[in-house]
This record gives C-alpha cells, sequence and structure tokens, in this order.
C-alpha cells in the first residue's frame, strides 16, 4: 500500500511516498517504509528536516511499537552511490497543528540532515514496525518534510528547529509540505484512505 504526493509550487519537485507491508503472525503486524526522492536539484542546498508522527504514537490504544525507528540518507555522485546516517534522528515532545483543534502534541520522531551539491538520485528513508494491540484500527501515519529554500534568514535557525517550533512556514527561508499514509485492513486486503 503506498502513499505519494509531489508539490509543485515554489519548490523543486519531491516525492513523499509510504508503503506498508503486512508481516505474517498470530497478531497483525506491519513494517511501514516513508521514503522521499528529489526529482529534480533541491535547489539550496542547506538543512533538511523530517518529522514523522508515528502510527503507535497516533493510535496507541490500537497499534504499538515493534522495533524502532531507523532510516538512511543517500545520493550518487559522479558515478559512485553515497549513504549516511542521518545527522540527528530520535524522538521529541512537540504540538504541532496550525489550527487549535488540528494540534497535536506528542513524541514525534525527527531526522535531520543535508543533500550535497552536485548529488543526484538525493533520497532517504524512515521505517519501523508495528504491531496491533486492538483489532480494528486503521493504519494512521504522517511525514512532514522540510526544505531549506535560502540562507537568507534572521535569526537563523535549521531546519529541525524550524520544524520543533512546528512552523509551516512558506514564505520565508522554509518549505514544508505534509503527507500523510492511511490505510485500513479488509478482507479483500488493504484499502487506501487518504489519496
Amino acid at each position: 500500500m503506498d502513499d505519494e504526493a509531489v508539490d509543485g509550487s515554489d519548490m523543486p519537485k519531491l516525492r513523499v511516498t509510504g508503503v506498508g507491508v503486512e508481516v505474517p503472525g498470530e497478531k497483525e503486524r506491519w513494517i511501514i517504509i516513508h521514503h522521499f526522492l528529489w526529482l529534480a536539484d533541491p535547489g539550496f542546498h542547506g538543512t533538511e528536516a523530517v518529522q514523522l508522527r508515528t502510527v503507535y504514537e497516533d493510535l496507541p490504544e490500537g497499534w504499538r511499537s515493534a522495533g524502532r525507528v531507523t532510516g538512511r540518507v543517500l545520493y550518487e555522485q559522479n558515478g559512485e552511490s553515497y549513504a549516511a546516517p542521518y545527522y540527528f534522528l530520535g524522538e521529541r515532545t512537540c504540538t504541532a497543528g496550525d489550527l487549535s483543534w488540528e494540534q497535536h502534541t506528542g513524541n514525534d520522531v525527527f531526522a535531520a540532515f543535508s543533500v550535497p551539491p552536485g548529488g543526484e538520485n538525493c533520497r532517504g528513508y524512515l521505517t519501523y514496525s508495528i504491531e496491533e494491540v486492538r483489532d480494528g484500527y486503521i493504519i494512521n501515519g504522517w511525514l512532514d518534510y522540510t526544505h531549506q529554500k535560502t540562507w537568507l534568514q534572521y535569526p537563523a535557525v535549521t531546519a529541525l528547529e524550524k520544524r520543533l517550533a512546528g512552523s509551516w512556514n512558506h514564505d520565508g527561508a522554509f518549505r514544508t509540505i505534509g503527507v500523510s499514509l492511511q490505510f485500513e485492513q479488509t478482507e479483500e486486503g488493504a484499502r487506501l484512505l487518504a489519496p
């Protein structure tokens, strides 16, 4: 099951995809993968950040963690492939949401990194496993990607600091897009709930 979004406004093309892979067993168990890929040069090469609201953080009555969140950043340059860990990957407590009824306070996972100038096929992923606590709950995970568009800002902050502040600044030095992965398991198979 996968969900994808491409932002085409003032930011170069970025594809964010979510995938759920069901693991056989007595209890319902899934591996969740969130992947991002720059379809073009991202333009300014500053800081990048990803905020991940896991399924078990969003719906703890239905799902629990079955392992820690892991991931890598990858790219090619001059015919060589490179992979690296995130500069930072861990949980932080934050409040997010522009409108009061949409606000969420919780322990989201954040990843901070940068992509190199001249890098091609710049991409990365975050993955984690979940297992069922109680039957009948959908899979509902969210990923927000923040890209630094320019160095012109005051006071200077990183993309991670901007995300931790809960900002959706579209006009300044950063641009954030959000994508959800929402599906449910039915007798016929998984059914995507959000386009």
